[in-house]
């Protein structure tokens, strides 16, 4: 089952949907928390290996919790007979309001949210098509 949290391919329901989510949420913040503490301990040590270390972490668990968060709402929109490309927007509308923040376009970060919090209340409460659609 977890071989297929990081394929693109099938459909996934409701249900599943906001499992898969709460799993993938709870890793990314274990592994923050670890990352943080290698950061933490490196600097107080002046030891440029945990550093090293607490930053690949990092990095690491933010591509795999990306990849995996990709498959899981491409799985979704494909459950609603929709294609699962749309998901790149949809992650696109999510990481720009950091980037929208930065920049001190808090008006259009906070448009931003709106649309991102929309869309994922119809990710989690959208039906899915009965029986067979485009995608299985």
């Amino acid at each position: 089952m977890i071989d297929r949290l990081f394929d693109f391919s099938g459909r996934m329901g409701r249900l599943a949907y906001f499992g898969w989510s709460i799993v993938t949420t709870v890793f990314l913040s274990i592994v923050a928390f670890l990352a943080n503490i290698l950061d933490l301990v490196g600097q107080r040590a002046d030891n440029k290996i945990l550093l090293i270390l607490g930053l690949i972490l990092a990095v690491l668990g933010i591509v795999l919790t990306l990849w995996a968060g990709a498959s899981i709402g491409a799985k979704r929109l494909h459950d609603m007979n929709l294609p699962g490309f749309n998901i790149i927007w949809i992650l696109g509308l999510y990481l720009a309001w950091p980037a929208l923040s930065i920049m001190s376009f808090d008006d259009v970060a906070i448009v931003d949210k709106v649309i991102v919090a929309i869309v994922a209340l119809v990710m989690l409460f959208g039906p899915g098509t009965n029986g067979r659609n485009h995608y299985g």
